[in-house]
């Protein structure tokens, strides 16, 4: 049964600001094939689903009421035993709750969320990845790269996205969307991609979150 991630987009700033990174490392030397094949994002679950139209149904509830969330990213980290070099938001009360409760609501529909020991509450460690399977030189290198050019994002989580493997572009297919009037009443438009194959390289997004 396929899987289907869970993830946190972010505004149009902060997407600009980190493709502008992408685009410094592979400018670096740094092999475009390791750097992060998705949209910017990030992952808060993950669960095993054969119903996508299901997914689509569900996800208006998993937000309902939660504002736009600040997503201040400030540091660049790395983890050692993938070699991924990644962006860490600063972890605020805001994203804890947000998060925790994605997994309630999420999980009361599907189960579990597969990865625990990486995307449940209290193991999570929020990060959009900048490039990944690098060797130690390539690391410092990144690291490097990264630390003369960045400056502090002080963005804003405002989807949430459903990506479903294998998504190798970075470019999505806003395949269905839902927007807020300034009433808080949410409009649906579903695409006739919709429902496309599990195994097409593309990702679904859903705006869920009220600015």
């Amino acid at each position: 049964m396929p899987a289907v991630f869970l993830t946190l987009r972010f505004d149009e700033e902060t997407e600009r600001a980190i493709r502008d990174l992408w685009k410094l490392l592979g400018d670096g030397g740094i092999d475009e094939a390791v750097l992060s094949r998705h949209r910017p994002h990030i992952t808060t679950a993950a669960y095993e689903t054969g119903d996508l139209s299901a997914v689509c149904a569900a996800l208006p509830g998993l937000t309902a009421r939660r504002a736009a969330i600040p997503l201040p990213f400030h540091s660049v980290d790395v983890f050692v035993e993938t070699g991924t070099v990644f962006l860490a938001p600063r972890m605020t009360s805001a994203l804890m709750s947000a998060h925790r409760d994605l997994h309630e609501s999420a999980s009361s529909a599907w189960g579990p969320s597969l990865y625990p020991e990486h995307l449940q509450p209290n193991a999570w460690a929020p990060h959009c990845t900048l490039a990944t399977r690098l060797s130690l030189t390539e690391v410092a290198s990144a690291i490097t790269l990264c630390m003369d050019h960045l400056r502090p994002i002080d963005g804003s989580a405002e989807t949430i996205g459903v990506l479903v493997p294998p998504a190798t572009s970075r470019t999505s297919v806003n395949l269905r969307t839902a927007s807020f009037n300034s009433m808080g009443t949410m409009n649906n438009q579903l695409h006739s991609e919709a429902l496309a194959s599990w195994d097409t390289s593309r990702s679904l997004i859903k705006r869920l979150f009220k600015r």
